[in-house]
């Protein structure tokens, strides 16, 4: 697992404009990648609100699987244990996807996810599913 806070922790890198979160990316696709080449499962966490991005990464890699998590602005706020979308909403926090920078919802998803209806449970059950009726696992 690749989880986007952690990934930034370990390289020191807590910007979160356009250029940074770009590059965030590339190194966690990059890592992913060299991980995939040695026969790991990966996963990645972490939020690329650009198409280009997340088209970009899936062109680069094999058995690439992108899920989509959607989630209502008013669900996320009242999940948000560390009050981050109050923070954003009175200008503490800038460049906040979902507040102050957009989120570009795609149309190459492999699988979406209203985790503002599913339960984690129901979330887990799609995701398994998904990888079975695929044959990622048996």
């Amino acid at each position: 697992l690749i989880d986007g806070d952690l990934f930034r922790k370990k390289i020191l890198n807590f910007k979160y404009d356009l250029k940074n979160r770009e590059k965030i990316g590339i190194l966690k696709a990059r890592l992913a990648k060299k991980y995939q080449k040695e026969g790991k499962i990966v996963i990645v966490s972490g939020i690329a609100n650009k198409k280009k991005w997340r088209s970009d990464i899936k062109s680069n890699m094999s058995n690439f699987i992108e899920v989509y998590t959607k989630c209502p602005i008013s669900v996320c706020k009242k999940r948000d244990k560390a009050k981050n979308y109050k923070k954003a909403q009175i200008g503490k926090i800038s460049n906040f996807i979902g507040i102050n920078e957009k989120y570009e919802e795609g149309n190459s998803v492999d699988l979406k996810i209203n985790t503002g209806q599913l339960t984690v449970s129901g979330s887990l059950i799609k995701i398994i599913n998904y990888l079975k009726k695929n044959n990622y696992v048996f």
